[in-house]
């Protein structure tokens, strides 16, 4: 029986391809008494949905699904036609983020700052979701990917737009004006935890890719789309109290449940980076672990 749920986004992955969905967003959000809450799988751009952000509340219907391949805790299907009632937080159009770092306060919502923990917690299947404090951060950067998509991908996208119809998913919502296009660069953020070990993650946030694209639009390349987006995330290491939202991909979390050559690997990535403004000298924020 689906549970209705108003939650705040929190974080929403850059689109990636799927074979059965065509594209999927991973969609993160927190509900008011502070669960965290995975809407899995959200073919968002190729449904007519409402138009919803980070830090935007929504209501919506939610349900476990059994049989699954998604073990993580967090992870609910979402009835699609259900999301609605869209508001930002605070009810305004002004970014306050004080109001943002009080909606976790309120709700002692633990800051993890150690790898050992939350590595810890996938092996125990724990949480695949968490709020992280990296005790430094040496740098955003990226690397260089392919736009290109595979016979498989691209018959799969003309599928999409001539027989829509063939995806019993959509029903009747669907958005044939979406475009799929990847970007060339794939960002990173390397830092360190409060033992000192350091991670390089993958940024997921869709809003650095989304950056990406606007300034690429204003700027004559790729490479200085780049580097004015680097130029504002490192701009907040000096200038920001960062916090990140970790996440785990559902491949990665099965691969490090199956054991072997793979099991070694850090299943997270960063699917929000938050620039909260510096703490005052009135006192620290929040619950650390």
């Amino acid at each position: 029986m689906p549970t209705p749920v108003r939650l705040l986004i929190l974080a929403q992955t850059e689109p990636c391809f799927s074979e059965k969905y065509v594209e999927l967003v991973c969609t993160a959000g927190m509900t008011l008494d502070g669960r965290w809450i995975r809407l899995y799988p959200l073919p968002k751009r190729v449904l007519s949905l409402p138009d919803y952000h980070k830090y935007n509340f929504i209501s919506c219907e939610i349900y476990k699904k059994e049989p699954s391949n998604d073990k993580r805790p967090e992870s609910y299907h979402v009835i699609a036609e259900s999301i609605g009632n869209v508001e930002p937080l605070g009810g305004g159009k002004k970014v306050d983020w004080n109001l943002r770092r009080r909606f976790f306060e309120e709700r002692n919502i633990p800051i993890y700052t150690r790898k050992r923990d939350i590595m810890q917690a996938v092996e125990e299947n724990k949480f695949s979701l968490c709020l992280f404090k990296p005790k430094a951060i040496q740098q955003f950067h990226a690397k260089t990917q392919t736009v290109d998509f595979s016979q498989k991908e691209r018959e799969i996208i003309e599928n999409f737009y001539e027989q829509g119809q063939l995806f019993s998913f959509l029903q009747s919502n669907l958005n044939t004006n979406v475009t799929f296009k990847r970007i060339p660069r794939q960002f990173y953020c390397q830092f360190t935890d409060d033992d000192g070990e350091t991670m390089d993650l993958m940024v997921l946030d869709w809003e650095i890719s989304s950056l990406f694209r606007n300034v690429r639009r204003a700027r004559s390349s790729d490479a200085d789309a780049c580097a004015a987006t680097l130029e504002k995330y490192n701009g907040f290491i000096a200038s920001s109290d960062v916090h990140f939202i970790l996440g785990i991909r559902n491949k990665f979390h099965n691969i490090r449940h199956a054991g072997g050559s793979h099991s070694h690997v850090n299943p997270w990535s960063i699917i929000s980076v938050i620039p909260f403004p510096l703490p005052s000298d009135s006192g620290q924020m929040m619950f650390q672990l």
